[in-house]
């Protein structure tokens, strides 16, 4: 690698002649193991783990001689294949890095996972730092080069997925080597993980994901932003995003917006709320964007008030899960206010909304709401059946947010868009 390094000298920062590189030729476990001083930085990007001798760099015992060598602000950096590799595999790396690793956030670019590894939480402060670092001219050509044109688009690959929910209790240790064997498996199979499609369809992962959402560094970087239009101008470049549009005359509204990735339909969906984004009415009624307006009411800095038809609260609740983002999250108190309606009565069209407001808040993340909600329904409906059904849905999903990041979430409104009670 030294050796034909002045050959890639345009890509690797004259690596082979700067005298800030120094260049330790050995076994990685081995130069751990010598070397006293700490690092800010550890990034292993070895081969395969079904390489022979590789899979010692996914033990247990190393990642701890590496995480003894961080500083107290340092950081782990760790790559892994998702192609020809199965969940189990994918499950015994975070599993093996999570009993290392107190904080942990995970980034996915294509078929290839990013994980990194903190003794403290990734916060505010590492955020604005990695900000400014982005503004670099070096780093912005390198940013370029892997189609990451804005901060967004570095902030955008975090995945919201929790550790736990891979964790199968399997770590890979020296004395207990179970990737090595999975992993070489897996080269035969061709089999690929699909991470981002993997959180949405499971509905016990709902609550981690709508709450997760919420501690995203994308999440955060909202708490940066000035005023509203940059707020608008930011979630334009989140859709595009995850829409994979590339300038901003693609942005249109279009007739299969159904058959979207959830994000996409979420930033679309949101924007036309917004006014920013024109839909025909022969794509979206008039009723749909009607309720994504009533929604979006404090967004739109207007007061929140009742749908006041329990046809349409019930419509609009459909609606309102549809466009979860991290730049777009509501308030349990919000959502009882717009959908009041639904306890005015408790004729069957009533009971079903109630049944679906108690669905949502489980969905949202929202305990407390959740019980509250659920007791209300109790009271008014005789169906003990379903009674017992959601009893188990709330134990079962909910159980997800006792594994929450400790660092609080950014408020669910920025506070250009909050509206006083009094107006309300």
């Amino acid at each position: 690698v030294k050796q034909v390094a002045h050959y890639f000298s345009a890509y690797n920062m004259n690596a082979d002649s700067n005298a800030k590189v120094s260049w330790h030729i050995d076994d990685a476990y081995r130069v751990l193991g010598r070397k006293r001083e700490p690092y800010n930085v550890i990034i292993s990007e070895p081969s395969n783990p079904w390489v022979t001798g590789v899979e010692r760099l996914y033990t247990k015992e190393f990642l701890e001689r590496a995480k003894e060598r961080l500083t107290p602000d340092g950081m782990y950096v760790q790559w892994v294949q998702l192609y020809s590799f199965s969940e189990d595999s994918l499950a015994t790396v975070l599993e093996t890095f999570s009993q290392v690793f107190p904080h942990v956030r995970m980034f996915d670019s294509n078929l290839d996972l990013i994980i990194v590894g903190t003794n403290k939480p990734l916060d505010r402060s590492n955020l604005m730092t990695a900000l400014q670092r982005s503004m670099l001219i070096w780093i912005q050509k390198d940013l370029k080069g892997i189609d990451i044109t804005n901060f967004e688009a570095l902030l955008n690959l975090e995945v919201p997925l929790p550790i736990s929910y891979y964790a199968n209790g399997t770590a890979h240790t020296l004395e207990h080597p179970t990737l090595s064997y999975r992993a070489a498996t897996d080269m035969f199979t061709g089999n690929s993980v699909h991470i981002r499609e993997k959180i949405l369809e499971d509905d016990s992962f709902h609550p981690w994901y709508a709450q997760y959402l919420r501690r995203s560094l994308l999440s955060y970087y909202m708490e940066t932003l000035a005023d509203a239009q940059e707020f608008v101008d930011s979630l334009t470049a989140y859709t595009m995003l995850r829409c994979g549009m590339k300038k901003r005359e693609e942005l249109i509204f279009p007739s299969c917006w159904k058959e979207l990735p959830h994000d996409c339909q979420s930033g679309l969906l949101s924007l036309v709320a917004l006014g920013e984004l024109e839909a025909d009415d022969a794509i979206l009624p008039a009723g749909y964007v009607h309720n994504l307006q009533k929604l979006f009411a404090r967004f739109r800095n207007e007061p929140m008030e009742s749908v006041g038809n329990i046809d349409v609260a019930y419509y609009g609740l459909n609606v309102l899960n549809s466009v979860l983002t991290p730049y777009v999250q509501f308030a349990p108190e919000d959502i009882n206010r717009i959908f009041q309606t639904c306890y005015e009565s408790d004729d069957e069209t009533a009971l079903i909304c109630q049944k679906r407001l108690v669905t949502l808040f489980i969905q949202l993340g929202y305990e407390d709401a959740a019980y509250e909600a659920f007791q209300k329904f109790v009271i008014n409906s005789p169906d003990t059946d379903y009674w017992n059904i959601v009893e188990q849905r709330l134990e079962s999903s909910l159980s997800t947010l006792d594994k929450l990041p400790d660092d609080p979430a950014p408020p669910l409104v920025p506070p250009y868009f909050a509206v006083s009670q009094a107006s309300e």
